[in-house]
């Protein structure tokens, strides 16, 4: 049977024109055996049910709080400096099945470090549910745009002010499959910080990866930080948790 020729879909045109942007970026990757049995305790004691990624996601944002590198790009144009932003923007990498087949699109959430975690999980459910022309509705339109314009905008946008760069693509990234049981150790990016999470276990054991571009950090700093991001998790994240176990006892109790 002979082949035949398949048209780009418009969400993968994207992921290529990203893949592209991305060669130039030297990213390394450094990882850490993570223990928040605390976390994985009060997860599964509370009201409502919150995933490891919003869990990560808001962890995080605390995290480049104190870490202002985190927060940092490296800009060359027109010429090379590190910028800093006032505020986290976590992109999420989210795959959605459209006419049959899977596409990725990317979600972009605003200061999660302010959110409560039942507000971030509603964030990201409706991501993953809410009809991807009504939440990637601006994605799907750039995607339209004729390749050689699509690419220059990407790169005006990426190069000429790092705050524009904050706002049309975020400040640190998050990928995972670890619900299928697989860690994605590397994957593309164009951002400076990128968490990569592992499967986790009943006790809340596993693997986490930080992507950090090297022009705006050394591994010897990102090595603390992951520690630090354990040490927020099994407080601040794990009382949060806590929180909204006391809250469904309270209501129970008053039924």
């Amino acid at each position: 049977m002979p082949g035949r020729s398949l048209p780009l879909h418009v969400s993968r045109r994207l992921v290529n024109d990203m893949i592209a942007l991305g060669r130039s970026i030297p990213l390394y990757l450094v990882e850490k055996a993570v223990d928040l049995e605390r976390v994985a305790h009060e997860r599964r004691r509370a009201s409502v049910r919150i995933s490891w990624t919003a869990l990560f996601l808001k962890g995080f944002a605390l995290l480049a709080e104190e870490y202002p590198p985190l927060r940092q790009a490296y800009c060359s144009w027109p010429w090379p400096r590190l910028y800093e932003h006032d505020h986290s923007t976590a992109t999420i990498a989210v795959n959605r099945q459209v006419e049959g087949a899977d596409r990725l699109f990317w979600a972009r959430i605003r200061k999660p470090a302010a959110k409560p975690l039942v507000e971030l999980q509603v964030a990201l459910d409706r991501f993953r549910t809410a009809p991807v022309e009504e939440v990637f509705r601006s994605q799907l339109r750039f995607a339209r745009v004729p390749g050689l314009f699509r690419r220059l905008l990407w790169r005006l946008a990426y190069s000429f002010s790092g705050r524009v760069r904050a706002k049309k693509f975020g400040t640190f990234g998050l990928s995972t499959v670890a619900s299928q049981g697989i860690y994605n150790r590397f994957y593309p990016s164009i951002l400076s910080a990128n968490l990569a999470l592992g499967p986790l276990d009943e006790r809340g054991g596993g693997m986490v990866g930080l992507l950090f571009d090297h022009r705006v950090v050394d591994g010897v700093a990102i090595v603390e930080a992951l520690k630090r991001l354990e040490a927020i998790m099994q407080t601040e994240i794990a009382s949060e948790l806590a929180q909204l176990a006391g809250v469904s006892s309270v209501r129970a109790r008053a039924s």
